[in-house]
């Protein structure tokens, strides 16, 4: 009997422990869905791609998402969202993948699964295509001005031709999530894993410290 009180005891001593770190008291906002993310991108184009997902917690876990959004101008800014478990697990399939993508401030947010950067291919205010004759293929190049948006979006040695702009755009039309040609993006894609090493050395959801955590939070959504 006296062990179970002793534990209901700690239970709540950590339930209230918990609420004292609430996340909102940080800027961590809650989101539902992907529309609520995509509130929080503040100007277009801008593509939007989750780089990290962990937990905190031991008997109550609470769910984190960090994302990347990647301007037009060459900006960009990682932001930490709170989910829900079933969020969270739904996107692990997702990670290196951009879950929200805005062409201009008219059209809605493109909230289907695709590689990050995808809907600044066949947009000749950001580059053109070049023809490679022994490849017989066309290939996607950035202009000179924006050779920083394939580095922030993580492609690397990554280089799309029109095969990509063409399955691309018919899993778009159809919202079926697009991993690539050969699937080079996504949990299982070589570009992703080369890209984001730390998240594959462990097991994907990782429970981390709650102080080195919110550390990163005023860092991220506060500049502290």
């Amino acid at each position: 009997m006296v062990k179970i009180i002793l534990y209901i005891s700690i239970l709540l001593l950590y339930i209230i422990l918990a609420k004292g770190f609430s996340p909102n008291q940080f800027g961590v906002k809650y989101v539902n869905n992907l529309n609520d993310i995509s509130n929080l991108i503040e100007k277009a184009p801008a593509s939007m791609y989750l780089i990290d997902q962990h937990s905190i917690g031991t008997f109550v876990k609470t769910y984190y998402q960090k994302y990347r959004i990647v301007y037009g101008d060459q900006t960009y800014r990682d932001l930490i969202v709170r989910v829900s478990s079933d969020f969270s697990q739904k996107s692990n399939r997702y990670i290196g993948m951009s879950l929200v993508n805005i062409e201009n401030d008219e059209d809605p947010p493109i909230l289907t699964p695709l590689p990050p950067g995808s809907i600044f291919l066949n947009n000749t205010k950001y580059g053109r295509w070049i023809y490679e004759k022994k490849k017989e293929d066309f290939k996607w190049k950035f202009y000179s001005q924006y050779r920083l948006l394939p580095k922030l979006f993580g492609w690397d040695y990554f280089t799309p031709n029109k095969q990509f702009l063409n399955k691309l755009n018919e899993h778009i039309k159809n919202k079926r999530a697009y991993w690539g040609n050969n699937n080079e993006f996504g949990p299982n894609g070589k570009v992703t894993n080369d890209n984001f090493p730390d998240y594959f050395k462990r097991n994907s959801i990782e429970e981390i410290n709650i102080q080195s955590y919110f550390d990163e939070v005023l860092k991220l959504n506060y500049n502290l």
